[in-house]
């Protein structure tokens, strides 16, 4: 979801507070809101769909939409892997970089990807740039890797990477492909949820449920501590993502983007709630009773 006119949903202070865009300008106490919201009937996206489709609500007060648009904008992803997989040998490692230029390949050219890595330290390995015509090589190194036992920083990856500042015209993914073992950051896992909150990212989790070492031992490598999985669910459903488990992360991402690029981006303009303080926001689709909503939760005015 992306906040309009006076700085709504901002992370960190940066994410859509941006002065080049021409949007940002405080007119009259008016504040424009625009929510992402994806409409799907079983695992399929339902097309096609307008203004008047559509119910929203803010703080419980009925929200007249001014648009619903479906065109296509080009998205900042943001790929966040957990530098653990290299601790499962040469065969892991190589896996994780042919599936990394994999996720890579499915992006457009006029998208930009940043990429970072985490172990007991964040590396940013890409800056956030253009994709461009040719498949962008992706580097996967963290120095810091073979520490992993120690304090892995999940949450602090996370946060980096829902701190990117969005333009208007552009919407940001960050996905985190998790392997990790280790014991986490606790206080920051804490903070993430709320931080999520005021993102204007979509985040969704990919945790590989299992795999084997190749010395024949078997090794969990999502994170198993109880806390991590529900601090990590809890930011991406705050976001209006959701948590895959499965072990095909290029076809968890292809998902993900396929229903992301085929959602809507609804804009209403704020009546009869106050701006400041937490919005809760629900979307419906009254047409179609069965079909799964997702958007952002909320969003913290002021």
């Amino acid at each position: 979801m992306r906040t309009l006119i006076g700085g709504l949903m901002l992370c960190l202070s940066t994410a859509v507070g941006s002065p080049q865009s021409p949007a940002q300008i405080f007119r009259s106490g008016v504040q424009t809101v625009f929510v992402d919201a994806s409409v799907l009937r079983g695992r399929s996206p339902v097309d096609n769909l307008a203004v008047a489709d559509f119910n929203l609500s803010d703080n419980g007060f009925p929200q007249r939409i001014d648009s619903v648009s479906g065109v296509a904008i080009p998205l900042d992803v943001s790929l966040v892997f957990d530098a653990s997989w290299y601790t499962l040998g040469p065969v892991g490692a190589d896996e994780l970089r042919r599936n990394a230029q994999q996720l890579a390949a499915l992006l457009q050219a006029d998208d930009r990807l940043a990429v970072l890595t985490f172990a007991l330290d964040v590396e940013e390995t890409r800056a956030m740039s253009a994709v461009g015509p040719q498949r962008p090589v992706i580097a996967l190194t963290n120095p810091t890797t073979s520490k992993i036992d120690r304090r892995f920083r999940v949450a602090q990856a996370l946060l980096t990477a829902l701190a990117h500042p969005v333009s208007s015209d552009r919407r940001h993914v960050v996905v985190l492909f998790a392997a990790g073992r280790g014991e986490p950051e606790l206080p920051s896992l804490e903070f993430l949820a709320s931080a999520a909150t005021r993102s204007d990212a979509l985040l969704h989790v990919v945790l590989t449920p299992e795999r084997r070492t190749f010395d024949r031992r078997a090794l969990l490598v999502n994170p198993s501590e109880v806390v991590i999985r529900e601090a990590v669910s809890r930011a991406a459903e705050a976001t209006g993502g959701k948590v895959h488990l499965t072990g095909d992360i290029v076809g968890a991402f292809q998902g993900v983007l396929k229903e992301f690029r085929s959602s809507y981006v609804l804009r209403y303009t704020l009546e009869g709630v106050p701006s400041a303080g937490w919005h809760d926001i629900v979307v419906k689709v009254p047409s179609c009773q069965t079909c799964t909503i997702r958007a952002r939760r909320g969003y913290m005015g002021r």
